[in-house]
């Protein structure tokens, strides 16, 4: 509608009220109103430059996948030699100056990682990296909304996307439709591509969109 809309409510009587920048600002009762009146009016909205276009709201109002920050505070790692460079691995900004020290699986060449999510997400892709050694994954399978998986889960249940790397790093995109209202995310790192002893990991990022502003901490279990 233009700045200088009017709309026509029925009450007891015709009623038109005049709208500015997006907000009501006279009410005149009867059909018509002043010419005086309008021409304030219209001098006014003058001033203010036309019709302001109300922003869209916070909440979900993402357009583009961005990363996702903060990951590296609510991941865990199954068969890891060293937890602790999961910080290094999932923070963002990605940390600048030496290469970050890469998260090393232990007894074999898998690793398990179970991200919860703050709110839910509409995931659009992952990055992953490794060292250029053939210690990088290969085989990377990924499960939606499945919480307290161990390897014998990983292993037997069908997974949501089974993906491959065939390098050091790459931005992989996810099959949309499977990923649409996801608040944990489970990812098995199934073999490397040097068929090495140990798997390392040197860069994981998930890229998506938030659904809504809800609060995963704050949902209660009914029953």
């Amino acid at each position: 509608l233009p700045p200088h809309h009017f709309l026509t409510t029925i009450s007891s009587r015709l009623t038109q009220t005049f709208f500015l920048a997006g907000g009501r600002v006279r009410e005149a009762f009867g059909i018509t109103m002043d010419p005086a009146q309008l021409a304030v009016l219209q001098q006014a909205m003058a001033a203010k430059g036309g019709h302001d276009h109300a922003k869209p709201p916070s909440a979900g109002a993402c357009s583009q996948p961005t990363a996702i920050e903060d990951l590296d505070r609510s991941t865990s790692a199954l068969n890891a030699t060293n937890t602790d460079a999961i910080a290094g691995v999932m923070a963002l900004p990605a940390p600048e100056g030496p290469a970050v020290e890469p998260l090393r699986s232990d007894a074999d060449e898998q690793l398990l990682l179970t991200i919860q999510l703050r709110q839910m997400y509409k995931l659009h892709s992952i990055k992953v990296a490794g060292p250029s050694d053939g210690s990088a994954p290969a085989t990377i399978k990924l499960f939606i909304n499945r919480d307290n998986m161990d390897f014998s889960d990983a292993e037997d249940l069908p997974p949501t996307q089974t993906l491959q790397l065939s390098g050091a790093s790459a931005t992989l995109p996810l099959q949309f439709t499977k990923f649409q209202a996801v608040s944990s995310l489970t990812v098995f790192l199934e073999s490397n591509q040097g068929d090495t002893e140990s798997t390392a990991l040197s860069r994981l990022e998930l890229i998506g969109m938030p659904v809504a502003t809800t609060n995963m901490k704050d949902l209660k279990k009914v029953g």
